[in-house]
């Protein structure tokens, strides 16, 4: 740590003296931030703490945040958010040991995709089923969807999305 009078040093260091306005500039941060980062939609609003509070294992708060982008989502007839908003519902069922309810919220997030011939998302939501048919020891029917969300994974040429399933199934 340097004790100096910063202005002073800078003076006897700086040998280019660079020419600096005598007018003021102020600008507060609200303002700077108001002009230069785009204001969350009414989905953001909720997903962002639903997510953290998911992080932090705050379960219950981010079953509440989910549960009120759900709303959102079927009010505004938003397919996409409503399967992403489910499979995340899912995923804290799961978190819980609620597994059927868990399954239950997977596949109607896969239906969606399915009607919106989400190939990405659908091979997340089969690969999360096998999840759940894993913890129940049903592992027929978890090797099934694994196998089922590799395929698309190898279809669509997503390698991470291929290496989630692999490790799915042990290989």
């Amino acid at each position: 740590r340097v004790e100096a009078n910063t202005s002073r040093l800078c003076d006897k260091l700086l040998e280019i003296k660079p020419s600096i306005s005598k007018e003021k500039f102020i600008i507060s941060p609200s303002t700077w931030l108001e002009n230069n980062i785009e204001s969350a939609d009414e989905f953001r609003k909720y997903e962002i703490p639903d997510e953290i509070y998911n992080s932090f294992n705050m379960y219950q708060d981010s079953l509440r945040c989910s549960k009120i982008l759900l709303n959102h989502a079927e009010e505004k007839n938003e397919l996409s958010w409503k399967s992403h908003v489910l499979n995340n519902i899912g995923l804290i069922y799961h978190e819980q040991g609620d597994y059927p309810e868990a399954l239950k919220q997977y596949e109607e997030a896969l239906k969606i995709a399915d009607q919106l011939d989400d190939l990405s998302n659908k091979a997340g939501y089969i690969n999360n089923i096998g999840r759940i048919y894993e913890a129940l020891g049903n592992y027929p029917e978890a090797m099934k969807r694994y196998e089922d969300a590799l395929k698309i994974a190898e279809k669509l040429g997503k390698l991470s999305g291929k290496a989630t399933s692999l490790n799915s199934i042990g290989l």
